[in-house]
């Protein structure tokens, strides 16, 4: 019924946005790669558990569960910055909000002076609309992302001393 009305096309709209989305986790696991792999060469480790120094294993293991948190934080930070605008334009294209061109106008922007539309029509303004409501969207999915990447690497930790002790 949507291909008869709205023609083929309609079904495949937001497609290609969702395929540029699908980048989001594959920066963020990159980026949290290339910090992990950074701080591994820094450190001049290979292995994040040493089992020779009992004395520091609270502190060590606190060092280790901030570790993959701080990085996912960043990495996840860094991800949202730069897919962010494109999850604002499909979410207004899927709701049918159009960017309003210089030469469009509506009946509520006659009495508005020439200061305030060229401003609204300047592309610093579009471009600070673009991150419109972003520091909600950093606020959940940063933290989500930390919380993923120290489970994982307490994971990790875990089934690499289960599996070392069964060999």
């Amino acid at each position: 019924k949507i291909s008869e009305e709205e023609g083929i096309q309609t079904l495949w709209n937001g497609t290609f946005t969702s395929i540029i989305l699908a980048t989001n986790p594959a920066i963020n696991l990159g980026i949290y790669m290339m910090l992990k792999r950074h701080h591994l060469i820094i450190d001049g480790t290979t292995s994040r558990v040493d089992d020779d120094d009992d004395d520091d294993n609270d502190s060590n293991s606190i060092i280790r569960s901030l570790e993959p948190f701080v990085n996912a934080l960043l990495s996840k930070f860094i991800a949202t910055i730069i897919t962010y605008p494109i999850q604002v334009l499909q979410t207004r294209h899927r709701a049918g909000i159009l960017i309003k061109q210089d030469d469009e106008k509506d009946d509520d922007d006659e009495d508005t002076t020439k200061q305030s539309t060229t401003a609204r029509n300047s592309f610093g303004y579009r471009l600070a609309g673009m991150y419109r409501g972003l520091e909600s969207k950093l606020l959940q999915t940063c933290l989500n992302s930390a919380i993923m990447f120290v489970v994982y690497e307490r994971l990790v930790d875990i089934l690499t001393s289960l599996i070392s002790e069964t060999v």
